[in-house]
């Protein structure tokens, strides 16, 4: 708007007062030197409404403010796209801001409430960093994310501290042996023929196998046919 507004601001000529219909009946030029010019736009950009990636130039530019980061925090991603973090239990508001290229600003505040969270508890228990308490972060960098220690009862940040699952044979049964540590997680076995298909992944014909004392559970397939692979599933239950 600063290009607009400057041309706005010049004086206006009718250059053709014979045609009622002219399009330069309103023509802004600019004064220099006893003559008049007209207000070249040299160059021509397109800037999008709203950024498509962080850092982006465009008409409107987002940014936030947490009043407990301790509660909750958040990050931006696409340039537009907000993403809250809860970090222990309790309130915060999150107040949101959009600024236009001329200083023009909006602003909406968001009221955060974070419940216990047992899953929350064992990452904070565990000193896992704020930045890293995300179901898939994986802060010792031994391959298993957060979400799977914790459902396996591993240590976040001790790497091969976790009992992964194992496969093995039970006669005529493919097996996948693991520790069910939690009762807020959904254990799921599923199986596959196909490991560059995602979606082939199903729980048919998988006996899900009960937990002993200490949460050690055995799903079994029969074996027979094409070659199969097992995987251990886990999902937070609300």
């Amino acid at each position: 708007m600063t290009i607009v507004d400057t041309l706005a601001a010049q004086p206006l000529y009718n250059l053709d007062s014979s045609n009622p219909f002219t399009p330069f009946g309103s023509t802004p030029l600019i004064p220099f030197n006893g003559q008049l010019y007209y207000c070249a736009v040299n160059t021509v950009a397109v800037v999008p409404l709203f950024p498509n990636t962080n850092g982006q130039t465009a008409v409107i530019a987002f940014t936030f403010s947490s009043s407990a980061p301790a509660i909750a925090i958040a990050t931006l991603s696409n340039g537009r796209t907000l993403t809250l973090l809860p970090l222990a239990a309790g309130n915060s508001n999150l107040s949101l801001t959009a600024t236009d290229t001329n200083g023009n600003a909006a602003q909406t505040t968001l009221a955060v409430t974070v419940i216990p969270d047992p899953f929350l508890a064992y990452l904070t228990a565990a000193g896992v960093p704020p930045a890293q308490r995300a179901p898939t972060a994986d802060p010792d960098a031994d391959g298993i994310p957060n979400l799977l220690e914790y459902a396996l009862g591993g240590d976040p940040l001790s790497p091969g501290a976790t009992d992964i699952p194992v496969c093995g044979l039970n006669g005529g049964n493919l097996t996948l042996t693991y520790k069910r540590a939690t009762s807020d997680i959904a254990y799921a076995v599923q199986t596959t023929t196909n490991l560059t298909t995602p979606s082939s992944w199903t729980t048919a014909n998988v006996t899900q196998g009960t937990p002993a004392t200490d949460g050690l559970t055995t799903a079994t397939i029969p074996l027979g046919g094409p070659a199969r692979f097992l995987r251990l599933r886990v999902a937070l239950t609300p």
